[in-house]
């Protein structure tokens, strides 16, 4: 099962709350006692992880239609920056598992599911940690190239600032410095 199959299960057999974000807001799930499972069901958004007071932001991941979010710990907010316009939807865990905790194979393609999503945010940790900034910046501009729903546009040094924890000014200069080094180079 990958997951726009589990996506389908879940729309089909739960009762959600969607929620619309549009492009260049940002959405906060308060990640309180009470746990969802959050569904993006269209757009392209990232989140950075923070603590409740805002400090210490990393970079995180990038979230396409049918990607599955859980909810965190009590102190932690998920602010999910809208790269287009989106909707997301809302599952209460309560409702949800259940459901899942009754069909084995289901709960175990779950597992699945987290472990991969897992392992991705660790490395795109690692890769903030470890990768010059140019680096990093240059591989986030592929990957936004290579998405369909964000062809043509341009990613702006603000948003690419606040996926890759740096100070838009930074990001301005690294893109000039790509940008003068492939014209020298004939790109």
């Amino acid at each position: 099962m990958d997951k726009t199959e589990f996506a389908a299960w879940l729309r089909k057999t739960a009762q959600g709350e969607s929620f619309r974000i549009r492009k260049d807001q940002v959405y906060v799930l308060s990640c309180g006692t009470k746990t969802y499972t959050w569904l993006i069901d269209s757009g392209v958004l990232f989140t950075s992880m923070q603590a409740e007071g805002g400090d210490n932001e990393l970079a995180n991941s990038i979230w396409l239609a049918d990607d599955m979010v859980h909810s965190l710990d009590d102190d932690i907010m998920l602010p999910f920056h809208a790269l287009s316009d989106s909707v997301i939807t809302r599952f209460s865990s309560e409702e949800v598992n259940p459901l899942i905790e009754a069909d084995a194979d289901l709960a175990w393609h779950l597992a699945e599911y987290y472990h991969t999503q897992f392992t991705r945010t660790l490395s795109n940790y690692r890769h903030a940690a470890l990768d010059a900034s140019e680096v990093r910046l240059a591989h986030l501009e592929e990957m936004f190239a290579n998405i369909p729903e964000l062809k043509g546009e341009r990613i702006s040094d603000a948003t690419l600032a606040a996926f890759m924890g740096m100070h838009r000014v930074s990001v301005s200069r690294i893109r000039k410095k790509l940008s003068d080094s492939g014209k020298n180079q004939g790109i």
